[in-house]
């Protein structure tokens, strides 16, 4: 039976990226704004298949879970700006994909789907920081999902010396899904980036001096038929036998938070990933009951490397 293959991300970014880059077998990426370590992640089929790099986020719990499940990846717990300091972070409630540096965001979060925010301080590097003390000779790709604040992480580069092969940018506004990217396309385009592509919510950009890449990404397929999106599988639970499902969901809270609280405490990797996709199956389930721009694919119990027999 020939391997499955399977999309990660939220709208193939991934795949749009394994086209470019074809059978390579290791690189570098920058994944600022990564999220959770698997769950919607651009990043992760790439560290499947070998690669490594820099993963920011300034979600606490998000990162925590990072370093367990991605020990080979570089993680950042901070938010990327224009200048280094500390600035304020809204982490909102369940939905933590709308957590922002912008105070604006935010309070639309809470009046559009009613989650509050908590203000939390947190320590603000720039990109070129990150690059001269982690990044090597050459960046595969930089990802860049900040909720509103991309324009500066572009400006905290410094794009003569450091120039990523690929640069990937949300260009929606958060919540309202509005064309955001007019704000800061400008600086790529003025520091040799070509555009590729948009994949309806994210915009592609391609350095001068690696223009094959860019042709490669200009060439997407109209659909991904073959490839799995990572949530069409089904809870593990949903396959057990009913005496077992019936036993394993009667167990109470204080059990399943003890067994959870050993498992942290012995960085169990696999634990703590099982905690995250509980974590954000339940986020989803609430999401897709507020609007339909926050529902998002379920993430499976197993994490298949992708493969490239459908390209």
């Amino acid at each position: 039976m020939p391997a499955r293959t399977i999309s990660y991300a939220q709208r193939y970014e991934d795949m749009h990226l394994l086209r470019a880059f074809g059978e390579q077998a290791s690189g570098f990426y920058i994944d600022i704004g990564a999220g959770h370590p698997v769950y919607d992640n651009v990043s992760f089929a790439f560290y499947l298949r070998g690669w490594s790099g820099i993963t920011v986020e300034p979600n606490p719990w998000l990162a925590q879970l990072s370093k367990s499940v991605r020990p080979l990846d570089i993680r950042v717990e901070a938010l990327i700006g224009e200048e280094p300091g500390t600035a304020t972070y809204y982490l909102v409630e369940d939905f933590h994909g709308l957590s922002t540096m912008i105070e604006g965001q935010a309070r639309a979060a809470e009046r559009e789907f009613g989650k509050r925010s908590r203000a939390i301080t947190m320590p603000v590097r720039t990109l070129l920081s990150l690059c001269k003390q982690f990044a090597p000779g050459t960046i595969d790709f930089l990802k860049i999902d900040v909720e509103g604040a991309e324009r500066a992480v572009l400006l905290g580069g410094d794009w003569r010396r450091f120039r990523p092969k690929i640069v990937v940018a949300e260009a929606l506004a958060p919540v309202t899904m509005a064309p955001a990217w007019e704000t800061w396309e400008p600086l790529l385009l003025e520091s040799g980036y070509r555009f590729a592509l948009f994949d309806s919510l994210n915009r592609y950009y391609v350095a001068e001096e690696h223009a094959h890449l860019g042709a490669r990404l200009s060439a997407a397929p109209p659909s991904f038929t073959g490839v799995t999106p990572f949530g069409r599988f089904k809870p593990a639970l949903d396959g057990c036998p009913g005496g077992l499902r019936r036993r394993a969901r009667a167990r109470d809270g204080e059990r399943a938070r003890e067994a959870l609280l050993e498992a942290f405490e012995r960085k169990l990797a696999v634990a703590r990933l099982a905690a995250g996709i509980l974590r954000h199956r339940a986020h989803d389930r609430a999401a897709a009951g507020h609007d339909p721009r926050l529902r998002r694919s379920r993430p499976p119990h197993s994490c298949p490397v992708p493969s490239l027999a459908w390209l």
